[in-house]
């Protein structure tokens, strides 16, 4: 097997990933512990590698995961931070219609961990890094960790 399909294979079995996992609850994990494998449904391996490719454009920002089901509970806390961010009413428009665009209507499926984290940091990349609507759901489509193939 290849890395990224052994890879595919621990990350499938993983469940510290979950959707009842409550951005207060990640707030007491660990900083060491990793949030791994899939919410909701199996993972797609097809899904992943596209993913993963997708995610390698943001490498040098230090606020994304370069792996949507292996995400460590570090970042995730670091990106919770990021939602005492005060949008101005152009910041707050291009987050609402980023929600629009986003396959999902926001950073998740649901409001957990992920929502709360990814919503720190779009409110960071739209505030600090001038990101549009678009590439925060594209970005939010890439980080998207609830398993199965891609959402249209």
């Amino acid at each position: 097997m290849t890395p990224v399909a052994d890879h595919f294979a621990e990350l499938a079995g993983a469940q510290t990933n979950r959707c009842n996992l409550a951005a207060t609850e990640l707030r007491q994990m660990p900083m060491s512990e990793r949030l791994q494998g899939s919410c909701c449904f199996p993972m797609d391996r097809a899904r992943y590698r596209q993913q993963l490719r997708g995610l390698r454009a943001y490498r040098q920002t230090g606020l994304v995961p370069s792996d949507p089901y292996d995400v460590s509970v570090r970042l995730a806390q670091r990106l919770l931070g990021y939602r005492k961010i005060a949008l101005d009413w152009r910041e707050a428009a291009i987050y609402t219609r980023a929600t629009k665009l986003s396959s999902l209507g926001g950073p998740c499926c649901c409001p957990c961990w992920r929502w709360q984290a990814f919503k720190g940091q779009a409110r960071f990349l739209i505030a600090r890094r001038h990101f549009s609507a678009a590439e925060i759901a594209k970005l939010w489509g890439l980080e998207e960790g609830c398993g199965g193939p891609a959402k249209a």
